[in-house]
């Protein structure tokens, strides 16, 4: 009976609340009006928008009062949630200018009507035909619109067949990393919108690579409330950071389709097409990619980033991809709280195979305390992965009810071999072969629920659940020769499964103490567990399975009783553990004032876990706890563009690390467990400084400044034992103090006149650390602590010109790397890494044709090496010619065209250096076919 009385108690305040949401809304309330007449206005179109420029509600009625037509009045009515903030209205009628009002819903708003002052349109000056003349303007690159930064894609005019990474490359601060992240002045982009909606979110790439610059209107960066914390009705203290493409009219409904094959030399290919439906409540696009190119650069303007791609990262590695995916997206045209959509629902379908061939070596030298140690390797690795995702997100802001939830499969093949040796001044210790093959299969499904009651005491529920499964089949097969001992063979088969669950509840509960002040209580408990099964079988000890049989890498006795004759006991580990996490929060919030314009944050984590793990390998069968509570504060202030944080965590080190086994399969890396281990505890700090864009006598101007250091309490470092008659090495993580990193960085971005075609960007950095982890040689009684300080300071340089049909970027930059240590052996380095080079592009419009050409050089000095110290150059062009009224595009591509790309990198510290080579694709020359198709609507 008290069962039934608490559900009926319980839907009672779920329907109120739902009830009370839905009718906290305000009017707002104005008047039209002709500026001269005094008159009221009729067909006028009415829109609200937020502080982000964001349109929160269009098509709005504009109604007529008053006694006779010579004293009409016209006056609209705005229903809105009742969320404090800015808001700006406009109004639009043909023949007159716009006309803005803003409005502010304050704090705790009790009033059901706000008046809104009058808004008076002014008359558009008539149009008079006068005699030709010929005007050349420049339309300016940059603005800044309320908190908005706006980048108007028709000022930079790229040439056809330009896609939206392209424009991106081009805006001025704007970087891109090899990884599609875009950054304006230093600041990550968080979410890349297409018309305000999400697009294959987490895969911007598609976009980026595919959208055609042409349909490009302009792109909107500003700051914009996350939508979790829209639907819980609090301030959120780091807003995502938003940069929305705006399509051209005629483009922004309708259909468009982008198609591309392109051959080359060196067996090089690639083909793909992108699809792309709009409609005024939906988007759907669709893709597909076939290449074994795997290229991550483009021509124009990537800055040395081109160049670290090709030189130092050597991420051009040969590969085969076959992709496809499809995206729909539906958004509601009633619009909720802070621009967002009522109704949002999106769901997205991923394919992807990759094949990659990589053949890589090794050289390295080791600075121990006893002198140095030598190794080389050298590696082949053939990988398969397979893949497939489904993604789905709904949103209905009424009733602030969220999920997501998202499927994979993914299926990962490799076969690989590798060959080591060791040697030191006195002789070879030891050396090594190994082949593996093997295949793992990993299954997921995360789903997110959240449901908000903002106006009941802003209350918020959460769930969210997590499974995943892992199977496993691998077969391994070493030699290992040790000095003065005799070979060690072992061949191996691994059968392991894997599987892991989370449950994490949350609830929430955000009060208003008044204007200023707010309260807000957190409650999350996560329940995760994992549980793992690696059976490993030595086949080696099997008849017929030794050094001399020479059998292959993956052969299975035929019957399943032989194989367990090979069951490995001593390795083979079954283990099952629990973890219970507790934590809750209290966060004290002050929102700025007029006399205190400053926000405060104080949050207080009281932070409980529980581990438990079963664990049993050969004769070990343990059962281990663990027990952690902490106090996380943090500290958030902000005011204007300066914002501070402070913080400190701390961390399990992980049971597993803490369980005393001893895992000796590979004679060269021998691991071990520690039971000793404690928390790793960490005190943060972070100081950031973000000018608004400014127009100056010179032009716009804009910068970010940030600093930030980290100071690890304890942490959890490998240290490890080598033993200097054998070459092996054993592995052991150990409790270290002192580990500490301070970062700094300043970017700034000028405009050198009011045309905007000169740009400079400059970008400073320069950081410190100082690292701490344990080194020592067999048979000295405690292992050496391992001090090693690293000083970084950085310079890039980027001079642009950007006229109507030329452009060029001159690039340089200097990196100064420091970095010693405190044993005798341990060698000092001071040593410079220059960059330099230069983008050109050239527009013939009479002919449509462009040419591009890219120069990056990079130089090192100061590595002690004349194998290091060497400067490489890499020159890419492409020559482009838009045919048949700009629906076709022939291109011809030459990569690396003097044959010069690096396929080798270096690194040196005060612990050792390595030098490796990497297998890379070879210079080529490639002719792309580009068609373009578009359909839109008549307006």
């Amino acid at each position: 009976m008290s069962s039934n009385r608490f559900v009926l108690i319980f839907f009672a305040i779920f329907i109120t609340a739902v009830s009370y949401a839905q009718e906290s809304t305000v009017t707002l309330q104005g008047g039209v009006q002709d500026v001269f007449l005094k008159r009221g206005l009729f067909d006028c179109r009415v829109a609200l928008f937020n502080s982000d420029s964001i349109e929160v509600k269009s098509d709005i009625k504009v109604y007529e009062i008053g006694e006779d037509s010579m004293h009409v009045s016209t006056i609209y009515s705005i229903n809105t949630p009742n969320v404090a903030g800015n808001y700006l209205i406009r109004v639009q009628k043909q023949g007159y200018a716009d006309g803005w009002a803003q409005v502010v819903i304050p704090q705790d708003n009790q009033k059901k009507q706000l008046s809104v002052p009058m808004i008076s349109l002014r008359k558009l000056m008539r149009e008079n035909q006068l005699g030709e003349a010929v005007v050349q303007a420049t339309r300016i690159k940059v603005k800044m619109r309320n908190d908005t930064l706006v980048y108007d894609a028709a000022a930079f005019n790229l040439p056809s067949g330009s896609k939206l990474s392209h424009l991106i490359e081009q805006l001025p601060g704007a970087t891109m990393n090899a990884a599609g992240e875009i950054f304006i002045n230093g600041r990550k982009i968080d979410e890349l919108t297409l018309n305000s909606r999400s697009f294959f979110r987490g895969n911007e790439a598609v976009l980026l690579e595919n959208l055609p610059y042409y349909t490009v209107k302009e792109l909107k960066v500003f700051e914009r409330q996350r939508l979790e914390m829209v639907m819980r009705g609090q301030k959120d203290d780091s807003p995502e950071y938003v940069m929305d493409v705006n399509l051209k009219n005629e483009y922004s409904l309708g259909a468009m389709v982008n198609a591309e094959a392109a051959g080359g030399t060196h067996e090089r290919y690639l083909t793909r097409i992108f699809g792309l439906l709009l409609t005024p409540t939906s988007t759907i696009g669709a893709f597909a990619n076939l290449n074994n190119t795997n290229d991550i650069s483009r021509a124009i303007a990537r800055g040395w980033n081109q160049g670290e791609g090709f030189i130092m990262g050597n991420q051009n590695k040969p590969s085969t991809r076959k992709a496809a995916g499809l995206t729909f997206e539906y958004q509601s045209t009633e619009k909720a709280m802070m621009g967002y959509p009522a109704l949002m629902e999106s769901a997205q379908l991923s394919f992807d195979h990759y094949q990659n061939l990589d053949a890589s070596g090794r050289y390295k030298e080791s600075f121990l305390p006893s002198g140095s140690t030598f190794e080389r390797m050298q590696r082949n690795l053939q990988t398969t992965i397979k893949a497939a995702q489904l993604i789905n997100k709904f949103n209905y802001l009424p009733w602030s009810l969220s999920h997501y939830l998202s499927v994979g499969y993914k299926e990962d093949k490799e076969a690989w071999d590798k060959a080591t040796q060791q040697w030191n001044a006195q002789q070879t210790m030891a050396s090594q072969q190994i082949d593996a093959l093997g295949k793992i299969k990993h299954y997921s499904m995360l789903s997110m629920l959240g449901f908000s009651i903002p106006h009941l005491r802003r209350l918020s529920v959460g769930f969210n659940s997590l499974w995943e499964r892992s199977d496993r089949d691998y077969f391994h097969r070493q030699t290992t020769a040790l000095a003065h001992q005799s070979n060690d063979y072992r061949h191996e088969y691994t059968d392991a499964r894997t599987t892991e669950y989370r449950v994490e509840p949350s609830l929430s509960f955000y009060q208003n103490l008044s204007s200023l002040w707010s309260l807000h209580f957190k409650e999350q408990y996560k329940l995760s567990g994992k549980s793992s099964d690696d059976q490993y079988f030595l086949l080696s000890d099997l008849k017929g399975w030794g050094l001399e049989d020479s059998v292959q890498v993956n052969l299975l006795p035929s019957n399943r009783d032989r194989l367990w004759q090979a069951y490995d006991k001593t390795n083979s580990t079954a283990s099952h553990s629990q973890r219970h996490e507790n934590e809750f929060s209290v966060t004290l919030k002050r929102s700025k004032s007029e006399h205190f314009p400053i926000d405060l944050t104080l949050t207080l984590p009281l932070y409980f876990q529980r581990e438990r793990l079963d664990y049993h390998r050969g004769a070990m069968d343990t059962l281990a706890h663990y027990t952690m509570v902490a106090l996380h504060p943090s500290f958030y202030l902000r005011h204007k563009q300066w914002s501070l944080r402070l913080g400190f965590t701390s961390s399990t080190p992980g049971l597993m690390n803490m369980i005393p086994y001893r895992d000796a399969r590979n004679s060269l890396e021998i691991i071990e467990g520690n039971p000793l281990l404690k928390t790793n505890q960490r005190w943060n700090a972070s100081l950031s400084y973000q000018p608004k864009w400014q127009s100056r006598r010179v032009g716009m101007t804009s910068g970010r400044a940030e600093t930030s250091f980290v100071y690890h309490l304890r942490s959890v470092a490998q240290g490890f034992t080598y033993q200097a008659q054998t070459g092996a090495t054993t592995y052991r993580p150990e409790n270290v103090r002192g580990n500490w990193a301070w970062q700094s960085s300043y970017h700034t971005t000028i405009s050198l006149h009011q045309n905007q075609q000169w740009w400079v960007d400059s970008h400073t950095a320069a950081d410190v650390w100082h690292s701490v982890d344990y080194a020592a040689l067999d048979g000295m009684a405690d292992a050496a602590l391992n001090k090693v300080e690293t000083v970084n300071l950085n310079e890039s340089l980027k001079l642009s010109y950007k006229s109507r049909h030329t452009k060029v970027d001159l690039l340089g930059g200097v990196l100064w790397r420091r970095t010693w240590g405190h044993r005798p052996t341990q060698t000092s380095l001071s040593a410079f890494d220059f960059r330099y080079g230069f983008n050109f592009q050239q527009t013939i419009p009479q002919w449509k044709t462009t040419l591009n050409v890219e120069t990056t050089v990079l130089s090192r000095r100061g590595y002690g090496s004349s194998a290091f110290n060497k400067s490489e150059c890499v020159v890419n062009a492409s020559l482009t010619q838009s045919l048949w009224r700009d629906k076709w595009e022939l291109t011809l591509e030459g990569r690396d065209l003097f044959h010069q790309l690096s396929n080798t990198t270096y690194e040196v510290n005060a612990q050792g250096r390595t030098e490796t080579w990497y297998r890379v694709i070879p210079n080529y020359l490639m002719l792309h076919l580009v068609y373009k198709f578009s359909l839109n609507p008549k307006r």
